[in-house]
């Protein structure tokens, strides 16, 4: 099995570990949605599609980071 890291294709740790926070953000969500929906009624479309897209603005975000460590090298 792969590792995560080159599976991804980050090189450096921080672009890891941007990636798993914004990875973990929706689930957060998604657990508390399900286990506790009195606290989520608030939450509408805009707020879900914010969830949604977390993960990709933060890969996004990781591969900026790694695109700036290969400049520096």
């Amino acid at each position: 099995m792969k590792k995560p890291k080159k599976y991804l294709g980050f090189i450096s740790i921080e672009a890891c570990i941007v990636f798993l926070i914004g990875f973990l953000l929706p689930l957060m969500f998604m657990y508390g949605w399900l286990y506790y929906p009195e606290h989520f009624e608030f939450m509408g479309l805009i707020e879900w599609l914010g969830v949604a897209f977390v993960p990709i603005i933060t890969y996004f975000c990781a591969r900026l980071i790694d695109s700036e460590s290969e400049d520096e090298i």
